[in-house]
């Protein structure tokens, strides 16, 4: 990526991830929770997760919460 940017192409600075970790093994998981943390620190890096083990890995959250018609949502820093 750093060599596309270098040749003046846009450079990727955001990932948004939305698919899978609940199927994966606690070993798995653990890779690929390692892996966003280090990505986290080059880019912003956007997760919808339900898997409680990856998400307490995340420090600043946004928690969405149905209440009938409607949602709201909800900065949380852990």
């Amino acid at each position: 990526m750093a060599e596309l940017a270098a040749r003046g192409s846009a450079k990727l600075e955001a990932l948004f991830l939305d698919e899978g970790f609940g199927t994966l093994d606690s070993e798995t998981l653990d890779v690929v929770a390692a892996t966003i943390e280090q990505l986290g620190t080059e880019r912003m890096v956007g997760i919808v997760t339900h898997v409680s083990e990856l998400a307490d890995r995340v420090p600043v959250q946004y928690r969405v919460k149905k209440a009938g018609n409607s949602s709201s949502v909800e900065r949380v820093e852990t």
